[in-house]
């Protein structure tokens, strides 16, 4: 009888184990972009989410020091083809060229319904307003995408960020 009851401890401690290994943490930090100063439009690698069902991305924006009117715009767009096409879902808000350090803050869930009634059609970065975020599916992958605009064609715009997320 001991040692069934060793033999039966012994297979529920090796079955904890593994049980614990396979398990996410309970919050996954990813990061999207790392930080680097840059000054022209791009975008990110792709980072494979399929796994999470909610985030919380964070835009660290740690110097702007160019003239007012250069602005930056950062998004984050998913994939739900393996990275054929491109939606933008979330437009953090507009970073002015003189704006300083600044952290944007966007709560992502895949768990919140679109409102949609008709079929979906992907949206370019016009198309979602500044500061906004579109709910529903974070399909397959994710990048982020930004653009830098030098309003006075001096070629000064420079903008150093990053983007991270904390996902489960």
């Amino acid at each position: 009888m001991k040692r069934l009851l060793l033999l039966a401890t012994g297979y529920l401690l090796l079955a904890t184990a593994l049980f614990a290994q396979s398990r996410p943490s309970p919050t996954q930090p990813l990061t999207l972009l790392v930080s680097a100063a840059r000054t022209a439009t791009g975008t990110s690698t792709t980072t494979s989410v399929w796994r999470y069902s909610t985030c919380q991305v964070v835009l660290n924006v740690t110097a702007a020091a160019t003239e007012a009117g250069d602005t930056l715009d950062v998004f984050l767009e998913k994939s739900a083809d393996g990275g054929t096409t491109w939606d933008t879902f979330t437009h953090f808000t507009q970073v002015l060229g003189n704006g300083g350090a600044k952290k944007f803050i966007a709560l992502v869930s895949d768990g919140i319904a679109p409102t949609l009634t008709t079929t979906y059609a992907p949206k370019a970065h016009a198309d979602v307003a500044a500061s906004a975020i579109n709910q529903g599916a974070f399909g397959d992958y994710w990048r982020i995408a930004f653009d830098i605009v030098d309003v006075a064609t001096l070629g000064n715009q420079s903008f150093t960020f990053s983007v991270k997320a904390n996902c489960k």
